[in-house]
């Protein structure tokens, strides 16, 4: 969102102070390398709410919050956002860098904004290990 919001000032701002505004296929490789860097600490933080201990008295906590007890209470909402997370930026996200994947050998050729828009994937590898930006997400 911030990067949206600083991409839009970037359009009005800086063309009436004779300034170059952003270009929104580098914007969203931006966005998307910071999204890549922080994905496997954000898919974790979503798994939380799903592992829970057990009490002697029989109840269960979640591992890192003690004091939220499994299925009571707030662990309902944590669980939901949870969910949301998993399939929205763990399996979305993830789907969408597997495809640009995919389709980047014969994508790039004919788009060059394709590239600009998923250089986050496969800058940092040689050309024959361009698939590598997906594996290191798992």
């Amino acid at each position: 969102v911030m990067y949206l919001v600083l991409f839009a000032g970037s359009r009005v701002i800086l063309p009436r102070l004779n300034k170059s505004s952003w270009e929104w296929t580098k914007t969203v490789n931006s966005a998307a390398q910071v999204w890549q860097a922080l994905y496997i600490s954000i898919v974790l933080v979503a798994f939380l709410p799903f592992q829970c201990y057990n009490h002697p008295n029989g109840d269960s906590s979640v591992t890192a919050m003690a004091e939220v007890i499994c299925g009571e209470g707030d662990h309902g909402a944590m669980v939901a956002f949870g969910l949301v997370f998993i399939v929205v930026y763990g399996v979305g996200f993830f789907g969408v860098c597997l495809w640009a994947n995919v389709v980047a050998p014969s994508r790039s050729l004919r788009s060059p904004s394709f590239t600009m828009y998923t250089r986050f994937l496969y800058y940092r590898f040689r050309s024959d290990c361009w698939y590598w930006g997906s594996i290191l997400m798992l």
